[in-house]
Formats: C-alpha cells, sequence, structure tokens
C-alpha cells in the first residue's frame, strides 16, 4: 500500500503555498515518497532526469565535479529544498550528483506526469511552474553575486580601480539573467 502524504506538508514547501486544497489534491498522486539511507547516491551527473525532488527531512548533498579540480564540490541541502529540476525541464543529463548525507524523505515528482499536466492547463501545474522559474532566478541572482564578486576580488589582486556604474561583469550578469528567465518562460509557455 503506498505511503499517504499529509496534504498539510506539502504547504511546507515554498513552491507549494499558494496551492489551494483543490491543487494540492491534483498533485498528491503524482508524489511518490522516496526513504534514503545515509550515502545512498540519487542520481550522478551525466544521468538522464525524469524527476525533481523535494526534500521532506534529512540532508543531500548537491556533489559537482569540478574540471582540474581532484575533489568535487558539495553543496548542502535541507529540508524544504526542491532539486533535480534542471535535467526534466531541459531534457538534458544531470549536471550534478547527489548524495544522501543523512537519513532522508524525499517526494518524487517524475516530469512526464507534470509536462501532462501543465498540456491541460491545470492551475496547479502552472503555479508550480511558475514557483520553480523563481526558485531557478533567486538561484541565477545569487550566482551572478558570486561571479561579480569573484571578478571584482580579482580585479583587487590585480591592482585595477573599481569601476563606477555597473560594470562589465553585472551588464552580463543580466544580459544572462533576463535572456534565461525569458527563456524560461517561453519554454513553459509552449
Amino acid at each position: 500500500m503506498p505511503e499517504i502524504i499529509d496534504p498539510a506538508a506539502v504547504h511546507r514547501f515554498r513552491c507549494f503555498q499558494d496551492f489551494s486544497e483543490a491543487e494540492v489534491r491534483a498533485l498528491l498522486p503524482l508524489l511518490e515518497p522516496v526513504a534514503c539511507a545515509p550515502g545512498q547516491v540519487l542520481f550522478r551527473q551525466g544521468d538522464a532526469g525524469d524527476a525533481l525532488y523535494l526534500l521532506v527531512s534529512g540532508q543531500v548533498a548537491v556533489r559537482i565535479n569540478v574540471p582540474d579540480q581532484e575533489e568535487p564540490v558539495d553543496i548542502l541541502l535541507e529540508a524544504g529544498s526542491l532539486f533535480g529540476e534542471m535535467s526534466p525541464l531541459l531534457g538534458e543529463p544531470r549536471t550534478a550528483s547527489v548524495v544522501v548525507r543523512t537519513v532522508a524523505e524525499l517526494w518524487r515528482l517524475p516530469a512526464g506526469p507534470l509536462q501532462a499536466a501543465l498540456g491541460r492547463g491545470e492551475s496547479w501545474a502552472s503555479k508550480f511552474l511558475f514557483a520553480l522559474a523563481q526558485v531557478l532566478a533567486r538561484r541565477l541572482v545569487a550566482m551572478n553575486r558570486q561571479v561579480i564578486g569573484l571578478i571584482a576580488d580579482l580585479r583587487r589582486k590585480e591592482g585595477e580601480p573599481p569601476a563606477t556604474g555597473k560594470t562589465d561583469a553585472e551588464q552580463l550578469a543580466d544580459r544572462l539573467f533576463n535572456e534565461e528567465l525569458l527563456g524560461l518562460v517561453r519554454r513553459a509557455v509552449v
């Protein structure tokens, strides 16, 4: 017998906070509970991605292999996090591996049913896609800030005076952010 997901637990995720009871009921049958043990590899960088995940409890590490670096970079995610969404959205291989750090409970949301619900114009799917776009936009903004900080650090080390107004990096970051967000919206509408 499949595990029953408490509808109230769905609202703990930022991406579902604005969902009505009817939208939660429409989503619940698609969420697949997944219990994970420490050390379990959920998926590997380069794997095909057919689902995204919601971290209900525990911790997972998003592990990224960096060229010319011996050790991978781990980014720790806590309960309430959404991950693994880029591969199913883009139809491309996974860009990172995910390794379970502690006993963890996840919900798996398969890409196929989500895409079908979007195709039928179901309100929950549209709301979720918009929330997902916001998650990705927040990540991109954070990454842009890091890139700008790295460029500023590099310039300081090279003895260049700080630029006034928007730097080339800031202009590039703005352009990349706007193009990425526009592309995401276009794919969502199509």
